[in-house]
């Protein structure tokens, strides 16, 4: 699809569209060659790449949009090791092929999950996402085959195209080495945490709040950097507190609440998490917080 066919598209299919052209070339032709197998274009930037890789071959082969056959006859090498030259270049044809269509398939769902987000807004930030990162995102996102990780991806890039440099570079290497297991012990952790103002925390495990599931997946969620270890004091003036769906206002405070903070990528893998604190975990923070806080005049 080139960028005059554009017409009639929202705004943000506009631009994602334009984003997936930058990072993986045109919209839709290549991605139909690429899943045929044995479509001409594709076979042949193939092999001749399999030809150009390996030295011994430039003298004694030839692809004649068929197959691979011996260049010349007179060459002196052997039939047997001829044939054998030839089962080692279609062998490697067919590993490119294969992880090329693999990474292909990847790359595809990712940005359908990315379409999915972008179809429920009508408008997204004009600024163009940066080329470094959607040549950063794509690099990634191909070798990315879990489900539940690609549908995180496909949220990150629409994230992106909806408001640039909102996931940082760093954000996107750290993720790409967060297996789905430690993204679920982060998922789980979240149901604890505590928002003041515009800032989330989490509660710290000094206040015997968790259990040891739970400390797994706090200590798990520190280890990959994304909560740190330092922990910051519940201010002790006048405060209102929101965990969960409640919001609690109290008179300060009268004992240490310590609080933990997200790291700077924490943040930014926050606001694609979705998580739930139910009331009983509503209750139990406040059960365990209660005597540390100054006289709560509501809990809405």
């Amino acid at each position: 699809m080139e960028i005059k066919d554009l017409a009639g598209l929202s705004q943000p299919m506009t631009k994602l569209i334009e984003v997936v052209e930058k990072g993986v070339g045109g919209w839709a032709k290549p991605w139909q060659i690429k899943r045929i197998a044995n479509a001409k274009a594709y076979e042949i930037e193939t092999i001749a790449r399999a030809l150009r890789n390996n030295s011994e071959a430039l003298n004694l082969l030839e692809y004649d949009g068929e197959k691979v056959k011996l260049l010349c006859e007179q060459s002196g090498v052997s039939p047997e090791a001829a044939q054998e030259l030839i089962a080692l270049n279609e062998r490697a044809v067919s590993r490119l092929t294969h992880r090329e269509m693999r990474r292909q398939a990847n790359i595809e769902k990712a940005v359908h999950y990315a379409m999915d987000e972008l179809l429920q807004v009508e408008q997204v930030s004009a600024e163009p996402v940066d080329e470094d990162w959607i040549a950063r995102f794509f690099n990634i996102v191909e070798d990315v085959s879990n489900e539940q990780m690609q549908q995180l991806w496909g949220r990150i890039l629409a994230g992106e195209i909806k408001q640039p440099k909102s996931y940082s570079l760093r954000t996107l290497e750290v993720l790409r080495n967060i297996s789905p297991e430690e993204a679920a012990a982060f998922q789980r952790i979240c149901r604890y945490i505590v928002k003041i103002g515009s800032k989330h925390f989490i509660i710290d495990k000094s206040l015997c709040l968790y259990k040891p599931d739970d400390i797994g997946d706090l200590n798990l969620a520190t280890d990959i950097g994304l909560i740190s270890l330092v922990t910051t004091n519940m201010p002790a003036e006048k405060q209102v507190i929101n965990i969960g769906s409640k919001a609690i206002s109290f008179e300060g405070t009268r004992g240490i609440v310590r609080l933990l903070r997200f790291t700077p990528v924490g943040g930014e893998i926050l606001k694609l998490v979705d998580y739930e604190t139910k009331d009983n975990d509503i209750d139990l923070i406040l059960k365990t917080c209660l005597n540390r806080l100054g006289h709560v005049t509501n809990q809405g």
